[in-house]
């Protein structure tokens, strides 16, 4: 799941979170936020 978000002119965000549930093995859970202003 990818969420991109406009926080204000010129400032926004982008949240991501991935899951993974392999066979056999361990679940996993995993992902990054990332804040980017442009000017």
């Amino acid at each position: 799941v990818t969420v991109d978000y406009k926080i204000t002119e010129g400032l926004a965000t982008r949240v991501s979170v991935q899951y993974e549930d392999e066979d056999n093995g361990d679940d996993q859970v995993f992902g990054f936020v990332r804040l980017q202003r442009d000017f």
